[in-house]
């Protein structure tokens, strides 16, 4: 099936590092790529993404405006992993927290259902 995008404004220029959110149908909140990637390699992302997990349409805009707002507060961050024990390919979803310097990295986990809708 093909996946319906609107656009908001965002464009696959080639250098362009501006970064992306994304919202599918089926998910409660916004998407980031937890990496520093191209618009186009977000695109290639969310597109595998929304293959892996039934979604019919995708709505991108930039993660901040012009004057450097951010324009959404909900979004959770996701990678995809590999294991080799299991042979396969998963997602992860999750966010950073802010600690002091010198402090440990800590993350808020979410799992799948608190991403994405059921039908």
């Amino acid at each position: 099936m093909k996946l319906k995008w609107t656009m908001n404004g965002v464009t696959f220029n080639r250098s362009n590092y501006r970064p992306v959110i994304a919202r599918f149908d089926n998910t409660k909140c916004w998407l980031s790529l937890a990496a520093c990637t191209t618009t186009s390699g977000f695109r290639a992302s969310i597109r595998e993404l929304a293959n892996a997990y039934g979604a019919k349409t995708v709505e991108l805009k930039y993660f901040y405006d012009d004057n450097d707002n951010q324009t959404e507060t909900n979004v959770v961050g996701f990678m995809k992993r590999y294991s080799e024990e299991l042979d396969k390919c998963y997602y992860i979803f999750r966010n950073e927290l802010k600690v002091p310097s010198g402090t440990r990295r800590q993350f808020i986990n979410y799992t799948e259902n608190q991403i994405f809708t059921t039908a």
